[in-house]
């Protein structure tokens, strides 16, 4: 049998998810502030950035990207362990301050583009053309590079021997798009939503029981008072009387 929530549960249960959902909230402000200014704005050229003295973690930057010496490294994603949830692939770029950086990239399309980079680059060190290609614009926020790609990214700078250049050991994770901080935003504010309900549903719980207590009241209220209406007595003496009156007839 379930038991019926008390005044007190309600009230706990309110007060709970009311703070819950402004914890919840503060905590999405606070660790997304630059998610926020991104979605509502711009990424920053990482030109601009570079001439700034960045770039630094959390910033949003667009890259035109035309020079990438090499992949370094691969990151597959399984779901408990089993089922497959993609990859993230990482490559070292040259930026147009001669300074390098990791891109960290998802999707086969921007694979191919990368790859055609790489061969592009690779014809300009080999003198086999003048220029670098096209770049092409891709958008991300620094990152540091992790733990289980990091000792790759140091074996690809030894191996190309970049040395006497600048080095920034971070990625541009092209990953966090306006879409991922949309869809991120959604699932946060339904939590919220969901503590927010909870709280309504408490404040209904406790006028649930209050108008209960007031039916309850009014209805014990009515029956005394119809039990010791002294009219009533008289009228139930009365017809007592009536009775014994038409018995008393009945037997002569």
């Amino acid at each position: 049998m379930k038991k019926e929530k008390t005044k007190g549960g309600y009230i706990v249960q309110s007060v709970a998810s009311l703070i819950a959902a402004l914890l919840i909230a503060l905590i999405l402000i606070a660790a997304g502030s630059d998610d926020l200014k991104y979605l509502f704005g711009k990424a920053e050229n990482m030109n601009n950035v570079l001439a700034e003295g960045g770039p630094e973690k959390g910033e949003y930057v667009s890259v035109g990207v035309d020079a990438v010496v090499d992949w370094y490294a691969e990151t597959t994603y399984k779901i408990n362990g089993i089922i497959p949830a993609g990859s993230k692939w990482h490559c070292l770029i040259w930026l147009d301050d001669d300074s390098f950086i990791s891109l960290s990239i998802k999707g086969k399309k921007n694979k191919d583009i990368i790859n055609g980079l790489i061969n592009d680059t690779e014809k300009y060190m080999n003198y086999q053309t003048d220029e670098l290609p096209a770049p092409v614009v891709f958008e991300g926020k620094i990152t540091s590079i992790g733990s289980e790609v990091d000792e790759y990214y140091d074996d690809a700078i030894r191996y190309y021997g970049i040395t006497g250049m600048e080095v920034h050991y971070l990625t541009i994770d092209t990953s966090y798009s306006k879409t991922s901080i949309i869809i991120y935003g959604i699932i946060f504010l339904a939590i919220i939503g969901a503590f927010i309900g909870a709280f309504i549903g408490g404040i209904k719980g406790v006028k649930r029981l209050k108008a209960a207590e007031r039916l309850a009241s009014s209805s014990a209220q009515n029956y005394n008072t119809y039990g010791t209406d002294p009219n009533y007595n008289a009228q139930y003496d009365n017809s007592q009387t009536y009775n014994t009156y038409d018995n008393n007839q009945g037997g002569i």
